[in-house]
Protein backbone atom coordinates (compact mmCIF):
# COMPACT_ATOMS: atom_id res chain seq x y z
CA UNK A 1 0.00 0.00 0.00
CA UNK A 2 2.61 1.96 1.04
CA UNK A 3 4.48 1.76 -2.37
CA UNK A 4 1.58 2.21 -4.13
CA UNK A 5 0.66 5.80 -2.61
CA UNK A 6 4.64 6.59 -3.22
CA UNK A 7 4.50 5.45 -6.58
CA UNK A 8 1.52 7.50 -7.32
CA UNK A 9 3.14 10.84 -5.28
CA UNK A 10 6.34 11.02 -7.75
CA UNK A 11 3.63 10.43 -10.54
CA UNK A 12 2.33 12.95 -9.14
CA UNK A 13 5.09 15.28 -8.71
CA UNK A 14 6.55 14.53 -12.00
CA UNK A 15 3.10 15.45 -14.14
CA UNK A 16 3.12 18.95 -12.32
CA UNK A 17 6.82 19.56 -13.13
CA UNK A 18 5.39 18.86 -16.98
CA UNK A 19 2.97 20.86 -16.68
CA UNK A 20 4.73 24.30 -14.79
CA UNK A 21 7.28 23.94 -17.85
CA UNK A 22 4.09 23.82 -19.89
CA UNK A 23 2.83 26.91 -18.77
CA UNK A 24 5.99 28.58 -18.10
CA UNK A 25 6.28 27.68 -21.90
CA UNK A 26 3.21 29.06 -23.25
CA UNK A 27 3.93 32.47 -21.37
CA UNK A 28 7.39 32.64 -23.16
CA UNK A 29 5.22 32.01 -26.47
CA UNK A 30 2.25 34.71 -25.76
CA UNK A 31 5.17 37.36 -24.78
CA UNK A 32 7.07 36.52 -28.05
CA UNK A 33 4.01 37.06 -29.75
CA UNK A 34 3.14 40.24 -28.17
CA UNK A 35 6.42 41.30 -29.06
CA UNK A 36 6.46 40.31 -32.57
CA UNK A 37 2.67 41.61 -33.35
CA UNK A 38 3.90 45.13 -31.68
CA UNK A 39 7.20 44.38 -33.82
CA UNK A 40 4.97 43.91 -37.19
CA UNK A 41 2.86 47.03 -36.57
CA UNK A 42 5.75 49.77 -35.76
CA UNK A 43 7.12 48.23 -39.25
CA UNK A 44 3.68 48.54 -40.97
CA UNK A 45 3.71 52.48 -39.83
CA UNK A 46 7.25 52.47 -41.14
CA UNK A 47 6.13 51.50 -44.96
CA UNK A 48 3.43 53.90 -44.73
CA UNK A 49 5.17 56.78 -43.45
CA UNK A 50 7.88 56.41 -46.11
CA UNK A 51 5.33 55.58 -49.19
CA UNK A 52 3.44 59.08 -47.55
CA UNK A 53 6.57 60.62 -47.70
CA UNK A 54 7.51 59.62 -51.33
CA UNK A 55 3.67 60.61 -51.87
CA UNK A 56 4.30 64.20 -50.82
CA UNK A 57 7.72 64.19 -53.09
CA UNK A 58 6.03 63.59 -56.48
Amino acid sequence: MKEEAQKKLELTKRLFNALQVVLYETNNLLDWEEYYNEATKEEENNEEKEKDGKEEEA
